[in-house]
């Protein structure tokens, strides 16, 4: 500490005037940016603004199979059998349940939901979020159906096709808005990309 304070004494010295105020704008910005990590927003169904709290995102642990049938009344649909390595997969999520689920994103392309690859180690999940935002809880309401777009790259560094194979898409979550990790999980059937 002391050093820092040696350090910073040498540099209020030797700076110029306009150089002085810089060091505590980028402490002010950076207090800003972090209390703004807190609390997002988005559209709502109603096509209202509305805000979306954060949630730590939670260690989720590698299912290797998923419930089947459909646990709770939660289903996962893919809009075809096949696709190209270059299309986006359209993933249709119904909450056929009583009440609502709870899911975090920042999975692949950035949703909900994991698109898993078969391998002959097993199920590995392809593409990634590697956008630096926050995890965020999704509640998806009793009765609610949602569309969910996987398309290659999204969410990525480097956009690339997805491998050809035998893939499907896994939703990991939770009947309870407050639990720490998702604990039930359904897949779609399997399906193709060539």
């Amino acid at each position: 500490m002391r050093i820092i304070r040696l350090v910073m004494r040498w540099i209020a010295q030797r700076a110029p005037a306009l150089w002085r105020p810089a060091p505590v704008a980028l402490c002010l910005l950076g207090c800003l940016l972090l209390a703004a990590c807190g609390v997002s927003t988005a559209t709502g169904r109603d096509g209202q603004l509305a805000s979306i709290h954060t949630t730590p995102s939670p260690a989720l642990a590698p299912s290797t199979s998923p419930t089947s049938p459909p646990a709770h009344g939660v289903t996962l649909t893919v809009a075809r059998s096949t696709f190209t390595r270059s299309s986006t997969i359209t993933v249709t999520l119904t909450n056929g349940s009583a009440g609502a689920i709870y899911a975090y994103d920042h999975q692949t392309s950035c949703t909900i939901l994991s698109l898993q690859r078969q391998a002959s180690s097993g199920w590995q999940t392809v593409g990634e979020c590697a956008l630096g935002v926050l995890t965020r809880q999704v509640e998806i309401h009793a009765g609610e159906t949602m569309k969910i777009a996987l398309a290659p790259g999204a969410g990525t560094i480097r956009a690339a096709p997805w491998p050809a194979g035998t893939y499907r898409a896994v939703l990991r979550y939770t009947l309870d808005g407050k639990a720490a990790s998702a604990g039930v999980t359904v897949a779609t059937t399997d399906f193709t990309v060539a």
